[in-house]
């Protein structure tokens, strides 16, 4: 079970390899809304990590606009 499954909350987008807060997602349309990006791809880094942990993951994904 994952955080998706639990949460009580539809805070989530399920990408094919990852799963973006809210807030990322919010940020990434605004950031395309403004005209700033160029081309029509966006190309998206998001590395993950955990305090106190050894988590390091980076999701890389290239969104057509």
């Amino acid at each position: 079970m994952d955080c998706v499954d639990v949460c009580s909350v539809d805070c989530f987008y399920e990408g094919e390899n990852m799963l973006v807060r809210v807030t990322s997602q919010r940020e990434i349309e605004n950031l395309v809304r403004s005209g700033e990006v160029k081309g029509g791809k966006l190309k998206l880094r998001m590395p993950l990590s955990a305090e106190v942990t050894p988590l390091k993951h980076v999701v890389e994904e290239t969104v057509a606009l």
